[in-house]
């Protein structure tokens, strides 16, 4: 796997909150659009999303990431053409 070749990463924030602290629905909304714009423009085979903030703001689920783990779901935006396979884990951090 390589950023050159295969592999993008990008945020569901594009700022730090201050104090570090979980984004707000408000910022994931104003920050919605150029995420889904990012994804589309990819068009990846997979989706991972790493973390809670990440499954809040892609797949808009409260269900915690524990729930969501183990198990692929589906994603899809406005850009997009085709669903894509979506798996969920927990943030590294």
């Amino acid at each position: 796997i390589s950023r050159a070749k295969n592999l993008y990463i990008t945020n569901t924030l594009f700022w730090r909150p201050p104090g570090n602290r979980r984004p707000t629905p408000e910022e994931l909304e104003i920050c919605k659009p150029f995420v889904e714009k990012h994804i589309a423009l990819m068009q990846p085979e997979l989706l991972i999303l790493a973390g809670g903030t990440a499954v809040a703001g892609v797949l808009e689920s409260k269900e915690s990431v524990s729930g969501l783990r183990k198990r692929y779901h589906s994603y899809r935006n406005a850009y997009m053409q085709k669903e894509v396979p979506v798996a969920v884990i927990f943030h590294p951090s």
